[in-house]
């Protein structure tokens, strides 16, 4: 009986120190494990932070990028509407030159064209007006891409390119005008003239 019970008492002793043992093992595993998952979690949120930094970098340079395409389209875009506005000028002005010159023949040929010519001095002038309207697209184009907020000051563009197309219609009209006068002008001196003979 007493080797059964020292026996026993030896299974409790060692049990209750393996016991103690594990219990250790798995406090110091548990508080291992705290540890490493902390590290990891640190760890993690700094790999994070890297992550979202380089993406702000690559969010910015597209941002970048895409303004400087925005400029260029832009730019592109509004350099074609002014070159099609001056060529409209230059038409203008040559369709003028013309006019001109015909009433100097009819003037020539003893006709007065008074009314036509004071008509072409108004489309010379509305012309002028057309031209610089034209221009003022170009300097409003310039200063909306050099300021900070392009996108806003794309209003003045476009208000400018309205008053440019604004002009040149009205151009058109004086110079419609001055060849309807030269029409009546000169049809009235023709029938003048053949009534009289």
């Amino acid at each position: 009986k007493a080797t059964a019970s020292s026996t026993r008492e030896n299974i409790k002793a060692v049990a209750s120190s393996t016991r103690a043992e594990i219990k250790t093992r798995v406090e110091l595993g548990a508080e291992n494990i705290r540890t490493l998952m902390g590290e990891k979690k640190t760890e993690a949120r700094a790999q994070m932070e890297e992550k979202r930094a380089a993406i702000e970098v690559r969010v910015e340079a597209a941002k970048e990028k895409a303004a400087e395409r925005w400029g260029e389209a832009v730019q592109k875009h509004v350099r074609i509407i002014v070159e099609r506005l001056k060529a409209v000028i230059e038409r203008l002005d040559t369709l003028a030159s013309r006019t001109e010159d015909r009433i100097e023949k009819l003037q020539a040929t003893g006709l007065a064209m008074t009314e036509s010519v004071a008509l072409m001095a108004e489309a010379r002038a509305d012309i002028r007006v057309a031209g610089d309207d034209v221009a003022s697209v170009s300097v409003a184009i310039e200063a909306a891409l050099s300021s900070e907020t392009p996108k806003e000051k794309m209003t003045d563009v476009r208000a400018a390119i309205k008053k440019a197309e604004t002009s040149i219609r009205t151009a058109k009209d004086s110079l419609s005008d001055v060849l309807k006068s030269i029409r009546v002008e000169s049809q009235a001196t023709a029938q003048a003239t053949s009534t009289i003979q």
